[in-house]
């Protein structure tokens, strides 16, 4: 007999338009892959109305949605109970875990939990320990997926204030509650990986992106044409790290680049949502591609990947999709968090604008551009194939043995 999961994550994954949900679907179809009789719990917005169906029928699996509020859900007092609920509770403080007191997502909770009698629960991020209660109180395991240490990632998106002085300890308690109650944590990164054991995860194991797999590619046509074309990607820039990167390229790195290397170079600005006061720095050299449908082949058509790191916590999918096509990229030490990919070896690293220009004039050698989309292609072959993934899935679930 299958062993059951029922797979709670925040906002339904389907379409799989950005890097957080291809993340969610692939988990959700590498579950069923690996034989697992799995049901879903997700939040919708009117968005989903058709997709959810639509994803019902393609996996065949049962699949519940719980509407999105807000900050409304209190039945009698609405919003006002519920700032009012928040201020009375420290721990209620992080408004992204507090979101899942709400009685909808709870009573679906609970009727799953008696009716489906799931073996495992699966949580998508550690902000979702409102829910846990119910599930420990049947004495069914949890697993909790990480895809960042929220406290940190909260703090470099938002940077200090006030309301971040706050929530930040509410948040280091919500990733406390979610790590404690479970019987493993899947860490994004070896360095967030770290962490969790650091504060007492029972077993923590460093899942990456489970998109990746799909990804690998044995290698990049490297051409000695002119111009090179150098892309950054962001899926959208209304996320504050992707905005501040397309910043710090198009008012520093450009402009050095074209100054030191004039017309060698092409720049292409992948994503949505560039803000308007943006546009006006955009050189002649430079053009917005926003969202691209068939992003294999465009990338395919690519010379180099530019990912300025700047801020942010977790993995970072524009750095690592380039990495595991063999593509010859340029990003920042800090982005790694922790993979094994070298300097010179598997990629350039860069930190100051010079340093960035640098990078990209030195890119200008076809020789070391194929070398490094070689040994790119090999390094994450070997620590992003499905097998390594699956394993490290299986490792997390090996309380159903």
């Amino acid at each position: 007999m299958k062993k059951k999961i029922l797979v709670v994550t925040p906002n339904f994954p389907y379409p799989s338009t950005g890097a957080d949900e291809q993340e969610r679907a692939a988990g959700i179809e590498m579950l069923i892959a690996l034989g697992y009789e799995v049901r879903v719990i997700a939040k919708v917005t009117p968005k989903h109305d058709q997709t959810v169906p639509e994803a019902r029928e393609r996996l065949g699996i049962p699949i519940f949605p719980v509407s999105y509020k807000g900050g409304s859900w209190h039945p009698r007092f609405g919003t006002f109970r519920y700032y009012a609920a928040r201020l009375l509770n420290p721990l209620h403080w992080d408004g992204a875990s507090y979101e899942y007191f709400d009685p909808e997502i709870q009573g679906i909770l609970k009727r799953e939990l008696d009716g489906f009698k799931p073996d495992l629960v699966w949580v998508d991020y550690t902000y979702l320990w409102p829910l846990y209660g119910e599930i420990r109180k049947r004495g069914i395991p949890i697993v909790t997926r990480s895809i960042n240490f929220e406290p940190v990632h909260a703090v470099q998106e938002e940077g200090w204030s006030l309301y971040s002085l706050l929530t930040f300890p509410a948040k280091v308690m919500s990733e406390c509650l979610s790590i404690w109650q479970s019987v493993a944590v899947c860490a994004i990164t070896p360095k967030e990986e770290k962490i969790y054991r650091f504060l007492g995860a029972k077993k923590a194991i460093t899942v990456p992106l489970r998109s990746l797999p799909r990804l690998l590619r044995s290698g990049h046509t490297i051409s000695d044409a002119r111009p090179l074309h150098v892309f950054f990607l962001g899926s959208t820039y209304n996320v504050y790290h992707n905005s501040r990167g397309l910043l710090f390229l198009l008012r520093e790195v450009i402009p050095l680049v074209e100054r030191l290397a004039p017309g060698e170079f092409r720049f292409h600005i992948l994503g949505s949502k560039v803000p308007e006061k943006f546009k006006g720095y955009f050189p002649p050299s430079a053009a917005h591609e926003g969202y691209v449908p068939d992003l294999g082949a465009f990338l395919a058509g690519m010379d180099i990947a530019v990912i300025p790191s700047l801020m942010g916590a977790g993995m970072q999918q524009k750095i690592f999709e380039p990495l595991a096509q063999g593509i010859p990229t340029v990003t920042s030490p800090r982005g790694l968090s922790g993979y094994p990919f070298e300097h010179g070896t598997h990629l350039l690293l860069a930190e100051s604008a010079q340093d960035y220009a640098d990078r990209l004039l030195e890119m200008r050698d076809s020789a070391l551009r194929a070398r490094l989309s070689r040994e790119a292609s090999l390094r994450s072959a070997k620590i992003f194939s499905a097998e390594k993934v699956e394993g490290a899935v299986k490792e997390a679930l090996s309380v159903l043995r």
